[in-house]
């Protein structure tokens, strides 16, 4: 089965990623790849890479922060940016998942709570 998961932290990442949702993310693929399985991690990032991590295929996502979103947060009064970058975050984690999907299939995606600043 080709699994995905997309969240915000994952092991591989640098920063203090040593939590409970980065390890059990971690511990759920390790799993999944020992049985057999294609597991993919799409995580929040500064910038787009791909990297195999102990046989994981993690996908580090950055949004772009095009002109609908310097306008929205112009509109804003620059005081929803944290929630503009939620959105965009999530069209960009949107938009590669469409792509590995239409490359090898996913048949199942799993996210996690990807609201980390309210």
């Amino acid at each position: 089965m080709n699994i995905a998961f997309v969240t915000n932290e994952f092991v591989s990442e640098k920063g203090s990623y040593d939590g409970g949702l980065s390890n059990y993310l971690y511990s759920i693929s390790s799993l999944l790849v020992a049985a057999g399985h294609n597991v993919t991690v799409l995580v929040r990032a500064d910038a787009d890479e791909e990297i195999d991590f102990n046989g994981i295929k993690v996908f580090r996502v950055k949004y772009k922060q095009s002109k609908a979103f310097k306008l929205l947060d112009v509109i804003t009064r620059f005081k929803k940016q944290k929630l503009l970058v939620d959105v965009f975050q999530s069209l960009a984690f949107r938009k590669k998942i469409l792509e590995l999907n239409s490359k090898s299939g996913i048949d199942i995606v799993q996210y996690s709570n990807l609201h980390m600043y309210y």
